[in-house]
């Protein structure tokens, strides 16, 4: 089965067909299946739709590639990539609330994210890195 998807020419600005061979994708949100059709990419490649999910690639890439996550790491300015920072934007990317880590305070996830608590102890990074399914060192 061939679907298609639309994609905007840089210079036109017209649609522009690009043909896909798979009759079917997993769904990274919510796990089933979709077909093909309701796979779209937009903004010139920076956003994936499938069905009425919708996120940047460079979301999706960060969530599933460590590789990819550690290069965005050393690109960002160092207040971003403080323990804190990086634990504010995973918590975030995974739909968590600061209450929802197991042996954990919220005032205590508060207090690592604004960078009050420089180096948690293991204990805590572990639980962390449990609870948001990534090795602590990725954190």
């Amino acid at each position: 089965m061939r679907s298609a998807v639309n994609r905007r020419s840089r210079r036109e600005g017209q649609p522009r067909t690009q043909e896909c061979f798979a009759n079917v994708v997993d769904c990274f949100a919510c796990g089933r299946a979709h077909a093909v059709a309701d796979l779209a990419v937009t903004d010139f490649g920076q956003t994936i739709r499938l069905g009425r999910q919708e996120a940047a690639t460079d979301a999706i890439l960060y969530e599933f590639d460590g590789e990819y996550r550690r290069r965005a790491k050393r690109r960002q300015p160092e207040a971003a990539r403080s323990l804190g920072g990086a634990l504010r934007r995973l918590r975030l990317q995974k739909g968590l609330r600061q209450s929802d880590f197991p042996g954990l305070t919220a005032k205590e996830i508060a207090r690592i994210e604004r960078g009050e608590v420089k180096k948690p102890h293991q204990r805590t990074l572990a639980a962390i890195a449990k609870r948001i399914g990534v090795p602590a060192e990725e954190i």
